[in-house]
């Protein structure tokens, strides 16, 4: 029995009545003989191969852990931190059946798991990495209780975290930036609502793909404007010309005073949306007007080489 197994939960028993039992077992203060209260755990044990019973010297019902049972004490005593990413992290809708895990934290989809603390220990077994399980809503009611109100969540393959880290080398693989994501595929030519249709695990794989065809890309591209004999900067939009102004505005010219995109909007206009203007943030950071690091503790910030060209393009608009 392995320690993944060990920690499943079943209908009767959880895990806390099971690690009682088994440590009375350990300190051999348990009588198989008068289970008490502790009979469902007890069978429970037995059936898993945590314990085995036998008779001692003075023929009284005796029993002790096996391996197993130790192994398995030794899980639900220490669980193991396990990362955890929304299983579709561009459609964060609830959905039903989610009874297959239950976290220490109550979990907040929208947030990347817990306010971007997402290593989790976890009361019970997570799915194989690469398998996705259900998390009941906190303070969920009987009913919701009944029909496994949740929300589904994704545990990342080593492949899974190894691209993360690759693509996004300055941000953290166990939280990516979803809305960074969505707005790098969208701007590889998917459509918004497919992406929506896609759990983590397949969108990693798209950005994926989509980064590697970029240099073939960039090349074909070269190739056409040098045959035409000259080559043109991309001048910024209205609307980006709008960002470039805020931001000199509030001085957010150096990595020290980075601000969230979130944040960069809401001084633009509290009642615009931060995800409406993701395709013009990264069009600033390719054109090399704005720089920004992922992660939690992330941001983006004009950068200063081309703070000068910023403030020229910003009185000519």
């Amino acid at each position: 029995m392995s320690k993944r197994e060990s920690a499943e939960r079943t209908e009767s028993v959880d895990n806390a009545s099971l690690q009682r039992l088994l440590e009375w077992v350990e300190r051999g203060t348990f009588s198989p003989s008068q289970p008490g209260d502790m009979g469902p755990a007890w069978n429970e044990a037995r059936q898993r191969g945590f314990v085995v019973a036998f008779k001692s010297e003075d023929d009284d019902d005796d029993c002790a852990l096996t391996d197993a049972g130790r192994e398995a004490l030794d899980w639900i005593r220490n669980p193991p931190d396990s990362w955890a990413w929304p299983y579709m992290p561009l459609d964060l809708r609830s959905t039903m059946r989610c009874h297959n895990a239950k976290a220490r934290a109550p979990l907040t989809p929208g947030w990347n798991l817990d306010n971007y603390k997402m290593k989790l220990k976890w009361l019970t077994a997570l799915p194989r990495t690469g398998e996705a399980f259900g998390v009941i809503i906190h303070d969920a009611n009987a009913n919701q209780e009944r029909f496994g109100v949740g929300y589904r969540y994704y545990v990342p393959t080593p492949d899974d975290l190894a691209i993360v880290q690759e693509l996004y080398p300055n941000g953290f693989p166990g939280n990516p930036s979803w809305t960074q994501i969505e707005t790098d595929l969208i701007d590889a030519g998917h459509e918004k609502k497919d992406l929506r249709q896609h759990h983590a695990g397949t969108l990693i794989r798209l950005l994926k793909k989509a980064k590697q065809a970029e240099p073939q890309a960039d090349q074909t591209r070269a190739k056409a404007v040098a045959s035409e004999g000259e080559v043109k900067e991309e001048a910024p939009t209205d609307r980006q010309c709008l960002i470039l102004e805020t931001m000199l505005q509030e001085q957010i010219t150096s990595e020290r005073r980075r601000q969230t995109q979130t944040a960069i909007v809401r001084k633009i206009n509290s009642k615009h949306k931060a995800a409406s203007y993701g395709r013009d943030f990264s069009k600033l950071v390719k054109l090399g007007f704005l720089k920004s690091l992922e992660g939690p503790d992330g941001g983006t910030w004009i950068d200063p080489k081309r703070k000068a060209e910023v403030e020229e393009i910003v009185k000519a608009d």
